[in-house]
């Protein structure tokens, strides 16, 4: 009779080995090993973790803006509006309204520090666009500038800013403005614009 036969025996005769709290020996061992592997796997979870967060999700993130151009539509949502009416392939440069609408939109992104960050994505599907959008950036002031000297030129009106505020604010903005009245202890009040004139203002 082989040792595994006479083990088998054994056990037949006297039963399975038991542990110290009387459970079955292997059922006990294999319960230290389940803890043991558990242990392993909690200690190891936190290493995990961090290389995922540190490497595995900028890897992803990086991946995915690689394909995805949201960001175009999301600054320049008027811009790429035009061009959708403009045939590429005609030779011809896209019509005024693109460029009108390109400076409204490169106005407002510059207003939000957006264009830096769509200049930036675009710079890798055409080298230099990076730059392009942040002398664009610095210099679309100057572009209204041309109409404000005009308007001033007309009119010496355009040239008061309290005309503006008349103009263009609203009652309960102009009333906390009269109270502010420059105190550089308090905060100046965030212009908000008559209901008339905000409905038909660029967002």
């Amino acid at each position: 009779m082989t040792p595994d036969e006479h083990r088998r025996a054994d056990e037949a005769a006297t039963g399975p080995m038991l542990a110290a709290d009387g459970r079955p020996l292997k059922a006990s061992l294999n319960r230290a090993l389940r803890r043991q592997k558990l242990r392993a796997m909690m200690l190891i979870a936190p290493l995990l973790i961090f290389v995922l967060v540190t490497f595995i999700a900028p890897i992803a993130d990086m991946l995915f803006r690689s394909i995805e151009n949201q960001i175009v539509s999301d600054t320049l949502p008027r811009t790429t509006t035009e061009l959708a009416e403009w045939d590429a392939n005609s030779g011809d440069i896209p019509p005024p309204e693109v460029f009108h609408a390109l400076f409204k939109d490169m106005f407002i992104a510059t207003e939000r520090k957006a264009h830096t960050r769509l200049g930036s994505r675009l710079n890798y599907e055409l080298t230099g666009v990076s730059s392009l959008f942040r002398k664009s950036g610095r210099r679309v002031d100057d572009m209204g500038e041309v109409y404000q000297d005009q308007f001033e030129d007309l009119n010496g009106f355009w040239k008061d800013g309290e005309n503006w505020s008349a103009m263009m604010g609203s009652g309960s903005w102009l009333s906390a403005m009269g109270d502010w009245n420059g105190n550089k202890d308090a905060a100046q009040p965030i212009f908000e614009a008559r209901g008339d004139i905000a409905s038909i203002l660029p967002e």
